[in-house]
């Protein structure tokens, strides 16, 4: 996978506790991330760990 992904995705995929979707780009697409983002989504599932990701999306949407 470290080839497929690179050292530092690997390592994240394999230190997190939580679930982590990684894609990775197509052969050259273009990587740079955009200036602004658009909209965020977020799937909550009731619980309260889930409502406390709230107050960090609404901090990242704000940056």
């Amino acid at each position: 996978s470290r080839w497929l992904l690179g050292s530092i995705t690997n390592k994240v995929l394999h230190a997190t506790k939580v679930p982590l979707l990684v894609v990775r780009a197509s052969e050259g697409e273009d990587t740079t991330p955009p200036s602004e983002l658009t909209s965020i989504i977020v799937r909550l599932d009731g619980s309260t760990l889930a409502e406390e990701s709230l107050s960090h999306v609404t901090d990242l949407a704000r940056k």
